[in-house]
């Protein structure tokens, strides 16, 4: 644990659990915990089109298109 507190090792973890629960004490306490939420599907609809766009960084170049697609 002190090479985790100290910083020389990064712990990177996943969970669909609280990790309050699922986690000792101390490591809950030295560790932060990141709580990440989902995308909405404008949000994936929006990074979908600037990747679709983007000739330097995304897929531009390729000239791809999508169709637009709601999920149910």
């Amino acid at each position: 644990m002190p090479y985790v507190e100290r910083g020389t090792i990064r712990l990177i973890g996943a969970t669909t659990e609280n990790p309050s629960f699922e986690i000792n004490l101390r490591a809950a306490l030295a560790l932060p915990v990141y709580v990440l939420q989902s995308l909405t599907d404008d949000c994936i609809e929006q990074l979908l089109r600037r990747a679709l766009e983007d000739r330097e960084r995304g897929l531009g170049a390729l000239e791809l298109t999508a169709a637009t697609m709601r999920w149910s």
